[in-house]
């Protein structure tokens, strides 16, 4: 035999079986669209929970090369500041539905710091001055913060969901 779900509400007690029945089936449909919703709120936790992770690891790549000098060829040139823009998207192309997107950009707006230093490998032989990453580490640090505590709520919004969906599983049983 088939087990009736939990109702929540005086009704059911008060029916016939054949209502019973008809009750268990709009239940499930009911149940079918909260296990949506609660897949749709993984999906949408889960794409931010990516795009922190990008934006902690564009922080620590700010961070490492704060005093670079050098581009990837050898070159003398400033390392430039890298930032995360966020965005929301339609997820796989579902009408209505929205993931958190991101690009990673090079601050070009910002110049390099140049500090006087004849000794320097990469100082420039007429000036002495040396082209430095205009980098503020504080200011890596205060977003390094935030991008962590944005990548707990989501996880703590996953854990929440994942809970719901346990106990409605559970009153379906």
């Amino acid at each position: 035999g088939r087990r009736n779900p939990v109702v929540i509400g005086t009704r059911l007690g008060l029916c016939t079986t054949r209502y019973q029945i008809s009750a268990v089936k709009t239940s499930t449909v009911a149940s079918d669209k909260e296990v949506r919703d609660m897949l749709r709120t993984l999906d949408i936790s889960r794409s931010a929970l990516v795009a922190q992770r990008e934006r902690m690891n564009v922080i620590a790549g700010n961070i490492a090369n704060a005093n670079t000098t050098r581009n990837a060829k050898g070159e003398p040139e400033a390392f430039q500041r890298r930032y995360v823009e966020f965005f929301s998207e339609s997820s796989r192309g579902r009408k209505g539905e929205t993931e958190v997107g991101f690009r990673v950009h090079v601050d070009q707006a910002t110049g390099p710091r140049l500090v006087h230093d004849p000794g320097h490998p990469d100082a420039d032989p007429e000036s002495g001055m040396v082209a430095f990453p205009e980098i503020n580490l504080m200011n890596e640090f205060a977003d390094a913060v935030l991008a962590s505590r944005a990548y707990e709520a989501n996880t703590s919004a996953i854990q929440m969901t994942r809970q719901m969906a346990e106990q409605t599983l559970r009153l379906l049983q």
